[in-house]
């Protein structure tokens, strides 16, 4: 297995080539493009180990500042700027036939790396862009929402920030009362969640 110091190497190798075509480095492990002050760029670079090389798979989306600051306040979380996606899909999604970005041991690491920027750049942003949008990712969210993962609490609050509360605060409810269908989208974290939505609600 490649060590843990070729890993980070690959790690440094590929956010160097990121902010070479225009992405920002938040910190060590997140690297965004600045869409606008709601909307960030994400990518994450899923890596897997695979003994003289290291495959990376990418990860691409978007992370709503307002909708992931408000979810944090409400699960009682701090906020990281960026720190997770709203929504994210593989760049396989986007390029079935791209072919996987590998890392070798020995090799000139900057060259896949730089490869792999390039084409998040000429690809991703397009999709970034496309779903910069809190219609847009209500939809997207509203699909995953059976996965849980905060897929509803995000849900909810693409709803508030729409302007649309009353229709959050119903979702909330149905869900804590598990109520028909609603309830499969019930978990523990989503309770602590809808508490604290329905007090954020009855104060405003």
């Amino acid at each position: 297995m490649a060590d843990k110091k070729f890993l980070m190497s690959v790690d440094e190798e590929c956010e160097a080539a990121l902010v070479s075509v225009g992405f920002q480095k938040l910190r060590k492990g997140r690297v965004v493009w600045c869409i606008s002050p709601e909307f960030l760029g994400w990518v994450g670079l899923n890596r897997g180990n695979h003994g003289d090389l290291v495959r990376i798979n990418p990860f691409v989306g978007v992370h709503a500042v307002a909708v992931m600051k408000l979810c944090c306040s409400l699960d009682e979380n701090k906020y990281v700027k960026g720190d997770i996606a709203t929504y994210a899909v593989h760049l396989g999604e986007l390029i079935p036939d791209e072919l996987n970005f590998e890392f070798k041991i020995g090799d000139d690491l900057s060259i896949e790396a730089a490869r792999l920027a390039t084409v998040i750049h000429k690809v991703a942003l397009t999709y970034m862009n496309s779903i910069a949008d809190y219609d847009v990712l209500l939809s997207l969210v509203t699909d995953r929402m059976p996965m849980l993962g905060g897929y509803p609490e995000r849900y909810v609050a693409i709803l508030h920030l729409l302007g649309r509360s009353r229709e959050a605060a119903q979702f909330v409810k149905d869900v804590m009362n598990k109520t028909d269908d609603f309830a499969k989208y019930f978990s523990e974290s989503f309770q602590k969640f809808g508490q604290n939505f329905k007090k954020m609600s009855v104060e405003s």
